[in-house]
């Protein structure tokens, strides 16, 4: 697995620390390199030049101030992970959240993207991930609950036993691979979208077959929605890592059918590695 740049956007909350201690323990493993960035957003700036009307500097000055306040505080924060020969890149940028984070991830060729996720509040809210998740072909790990790093052994792939997933197979078996870790790939029978266990096996068998997968099991399990039986198996199965396959639909496509990956993001408590197939148009069935 190469993994040379982990992207972490940085907003100073505990939940953003998880996620940086998180992607530090990573980033040792696999001697990359750690690219920190806080984004000033549009909003933000908008606020601070309202304060600077009454302020003896300019707008644009109280801007660089603040600007200099928070790379003081991004420097402490990322004081204690300068060590065991880590390299770290700290950034701090004005602009649109999404398009400024989105334009740092090409400009420095990033391999996976590991945040916090705050539900609907915070900086890099549940909103902020998915529309970064329906933008990018790389690996995103989400943080949705504080989380100590510890060594990955049982990981469930949640899968959709329909489409097929060429593109991303060999993604999934690198990351496998790397922490020598089981496989447990994981359908979830609905109420609307019943399968006889005879009928779910023999495509989840043939799904083993196109992907090589080694060092699996096949399991299944029923529930009122995917998410709700992805994460009970998860937390009975003691999973470290959750493997979810995006189809990064957009428009009415992804409203009419949500986005099962952002709704498991938004709950559980297991850090989720969100792994993005070709785009699906609104006109795909």
């Amino acid at each position: 697995m190469k993994i040379k740049k982990i992207f972490v956007p940085f907003d100073f909350s505990d939940l953003a620390e998880s996620a940086l201690k998180y992607a530090h323990w990573l980033a040792k493993q696999t001697n990359a390199t750690l690219c920190i960035s806080h984004v000033l957003d549009k909003e933000k700036v908008k606020a601070l030049q309202q304060l600077a009307i009454n302020n003896p500097v300019s707008a644009k000055e109280y801007e660089e101030q603040f600007s200099e306040t928070l790379k003081i505080h991004l420097d402490k924060a990322a004081e204690s992970y300068a060590v065991e020969n880590i390299r770290i890149l700290k950034s701090i940028e004005s602009g649109d959240l999404i398009e400024t984070l989105l334009h740092q991830i090409t400009e420095q060729n990033i391999d996976l993207i590991i945040m916090a996720t705050h539900g609907n509040a915070g900086m890099f809210g549940a909103t902020h991930t998915e529309q970064l998740l329906r933008q990018i072909s790389i690996p995103l790990i989400s943080i949705f609950q504080p989380y100590e790093p510890k060594a990955i052994k049982k990981i469930v792939l949640a899968v959709d036993i329909n489409p097929t997933y060429t593109e991303v197979y060999a993604q999934i078996k690198a990351f496998q691979n790397f922490w020598s870790a089981k496989l447990c790939i994981l359908h979830v029978v609905t109420p609307n979208h019943f399968m006889s266990s005879k009928e779910v096996s023999k495509k989840l068998e043939r799904l083993v077959v196109d992907s090589k997968f080694e060092n699996y099991s096949i399991e299944t399990v029923n529930a009122y929605n995917e998410e709700e039986g992805i994460m009970f198996f998860a937390q009975k199965e003691e999973a470290e890592l959750i493997i979810m396959i995006t189809h990064q639909r957009s428009g009415l496509a992804h409203f009419m059918t949500g986005s099962i990956t952002e709704e498991v993001m938004k709950q559980t408590s297991i850090p989720v590695l969100a792994l993005g197939t070709k785009n699906i148009s609104e006109t795909s069935s």
